[in-house]
């Protein structure tokens, strides 16, 4: 399937950060594609944003994936793409993510 059939209707990448994005790679597309048909990247989105109300002081990728018992790849996108919307914010603070390297930690912006 070719990129163009993928995205006809929804040029995904020329939407980010409103809908998932990627890298051009097809397995990239069809996931992304398959993200926002299904609704599940909205979904995942405002989950993210009620944790966070909750959480006022940030978290991280990590910490809301366990929180919400979602895979991180479903929950660090979606991170960057409130991030991006200025929906969130970095603290400043970071801690160490489930791979040791330091993470940042986010809050909702005010």
């Amino acid at each position: 399937m070719s990129s163009e059939q993928l995205t006809k209707g929804l040029p995904l990448f020329d939407h980010y950060p409103h809908t998932a994005g990627h890298y051009g790679g097809d397995t990239d597309m069809e996931a992304a594609d398959k993200m926002e048909r299904s609704g599940s990247a909205a979904t995942l989105r405002s989950n993210v944003l009620k944790l966070l109300a909750i959480h006022k002081e940030g978290l991280t990728a990590d910490e809301a994936a366990e929180i919400l018992g979602e895979i991180l790849g479903s929950i660090r996108p979606r991170f960057s793409e409130l991030k991006k919307r200025k929906l969130l914010v970095d603290t400043g603070i970071r801690r160490p993510s489930s791979n040791g390297n330091n993470q940042r930690v986010l809050k909702l912006a005010e």
